[in-house]
């Protein structure tokens, strides 16, 4: 933190332009990739039980998309399918943290290309009448490089990357993967090379808890 906001500070102090902007540039960030490496590193290792309440996650994707947009270049294009879903439980912060992952992952593999990255939404099994075998939906899609059969056996390994050296962690999809199942949902990847890879997360549908008059009934 002092790292970070001392070269935030000396930046905003009219250093002009030349080698000793640059460095301090390259400071500020390092230090906010370390940050980000921190972050990861803990989510993963689950140092912290998530906050959990009712999701809806049509609505969370659809405010998650202003973001996305300006994040991506503009060769790349979001195009999203959300249909209406029943509420799940769950943490809110870590599936955005989900959502922006698999998006930076897409784009990633679309690389410099013209690109489209489609985000979707939908029920599965009896989700739509909240039977607890069923489950929402959430599916990311890239038309970018793909991946071979090793790749995608590891891609949710820790630390496991095909990115050249410092430009990836290896922490992405692994961190992606540990919230969905701590979350009691399960999360699979369909790609090859030069056909575009796949993510699907599936989430339980949350299932409210009797009301006592009905537990009443039950036992009656």
């Amino acid at each position: 933190m002092p790292v970070s906001v001392l070269s935030g500070l000396l930046l905003k102090g009219n250093v002009p332009e030349g080698r000793m902007r640059e460095c301090l540039e390259l400071i500020q960030k390092s230090a906010a990739r370390g940050r980000d490496l921190i972050k990861r590193i803990l989510t993963f290792a689950r140092r912290s039980e998530p906050g959990q309440g009712l999701v809806d996650m049509t609505a969370l994707v659809g405010g998650a998309l202003p973001l996305l947009r300006s994040t991506l270049p503009a060769t790349i294009a979001i195009r999203e399918r959300l249909g209406a879903v029943p509420s799940i439980m769950a943490d809110e912060g870590q599936l955005n943290q989900v959502i922006m992952n698999l998006v930076k992952n897409a784009a990633d593999a679309i690389g410099d290309r013209i690109g489209a990255i489609v985000i979707e939404v939908a029920t599965e099994g009896d989700a739509a009448s909240e039977n607890a075998n069923g489950t929402v939906r959430l599916s990311v899609i890239d038309n970018g490089c793909g991946m071979g059969k090793e790749a995608r056996r590891r891609a949710f390994e820790p630390f496991f990357t095909t990115k050249a050296v410092n430009e990836g962690t290896g922490l992405g999809l692994s961190v992606v993967h540990g919230i969905v199942t701590s979350h009691g949902g399960s999360i699979s990847v369909d790609s090859r090379p030069g056909k575009g890879t796949r993510f699907d997360i599936r989430l339980p549908v949350h299932v409210p808890a009797p009301s006592s008059s009905e537990e009443e009934r039950e036992i009656q």
